[in-house]
């Protein structure tokens, strides 16, 4: 079990180490992880085993339902609303060596009891093909193909909603 927290700008280095092994060349650049940290720091959490950081999920709350490509979102400040009633996830990543024991699942939970918290409406993603059943068994379904979300790739646009306790 991995200890799930806030992140520090001080984890920013392997965060992008560990985007750097999943991604590659397409990784996002230091200094735009560490503007997405201080846009929103509820919203990127890290996992952390034996002091290292094994993964992380950044998000973003805003008030958007729809869109069709990732230039319609790209630059996240722009759609980024404290008060916003949604959560989008940016980007959730567990290093390789660390898959398959829950991680990726203890960050969107994480993040889910902090949506719960928040009484925000639902949780957004957009998931390729190969990882819509990961997230089937995290609650979420998906509402939308979307072909030409990145030039290079389509996606799936995938929503949870959030349960509201009655208090």
């Amino acid at each position: 079990m991995a200890k799930i927290r806030i992140a520090k700008i001080e984890d920013i280095p392997e965060v992008h180490r560990i985007e750097r092994k999943i991604i590659g060349v397409n990784a996002d650049y230091i200094s735009t992880l560490k503007g997405r940290l201080q846009m929103f720091p509820n919203g990127f959490r890290v996992a952390e085993k034996k002091k290292n950081i094994i993964g992380y999920v950044e998000s973003c709350i805003w008030n958007l339902d729809d869109f069709n490509t990732f230039n319609e979102i790209r630059g996240f400040y722009r759609h980024y609303d404290e008060n916003g009633r949604n959560l989008y996830i940016i980007h959730l990543a567990v290093d390789k060596d660390h898959r398959r024991n829950g991680i990726g699942s203890e960050l969107i939970e994480n993040l889910r009891k902090y949506s719960e918290e928040r009484r925000l409406e639902e949780i957004q993603l957009v998931a390729e093909d190969k990882l819509i059943n990961f997230y089937e068994k995290l609650g979420f379904k998906v509402t939308k193909r979307l072909p030409y979300f990145l030039s290079r790739s389509g996606g799936n646009l995938m929503k949870s909603r959030i349960s509201q306790s009655k208090n």
